[in-house]
């Protein structure tokens, strides 16, 4: 016997269904999706190779999945990204 709370519905089949642990289980596994996807961060410094001094205003950029970033007065970058491979491009304005 179902408890009074939980709603029921009917299908042209005949088949019953309990609709809110139903519910409750749909949106329980599409949310899974969301809290599987492991977060790495990315980071380092970007230095001239000829002179070893820091690159102020590096863009640092994946192109697959539009996202970037610069480096600080330190030279410093940081890009948190999800699991997964990916081609990064360093630009620098001025340098041959």
């Amino acid at each position: 016997m179902l408890a009074s709370n939980v709603q029921t519905f009917s299908n042209f089949a005949g088949n019953t269904f309990i609709m809110k642990p139903y519910l409750v289980l749909v949106l329980l596994l599409s949310s899974i999706n969301s809290w599987s996807q492991e977060k790495f961060t990315l980071s380092g410094y970007v230095n001239d190779g000829r002179n070893g001094e820091s690159l102020i205003g590096a863009k640092i950029v994946i192109p697959s999945i539009n996202q970037g970033t610069i480096t600080n007065t330190y030279g410093f970058y940081s890009l948190t990204v999800t699991a997964g491979t990916y081609a990064v491009e360093f630009r620098s304005m001025g340098l041959d």
